[in-house]
């Protein structure tokens, strides 16, 4: 269970890269990390097939096994140590 405050702060980061990145390029890898921190393991599997797509970050490194127990996991994981 997250405490309210620490689910509002890791929110207001979110919104921060969001805005940036609507003027300056902001790597989805950071996007699915802060997702990954909120709970939304949907939004941030999108953004790390994003990130692996655009080769803009270690998507591999994030940790959370809520995450790495969904099935397009390996998959994503097979597509960045084959690149």
């Amino acid at each position: 269970m997250q405490w309210p405050a620490t689910r509002r702060r890791r929110a207001k980061i979110l919104g921060e890269l969001e805005e940036r990145a609507r003027v300056a390029f902001v790597s989805p890898y950071h996007i699915a990390y802060v997702y990954t921190g909120l709970g939304e393991f949907d939004r941030a599997m999108d953004s790390l097939e994003r990130a692996v797509a655009e080769r803009t970050g270690p998507a591999y490194s994030i940790k959370d096994r809520s995450v790495n127990a969904t099935p397009c996991t390996s998959e994503i994981f097979v597509r960045c140590s084959s690149g």
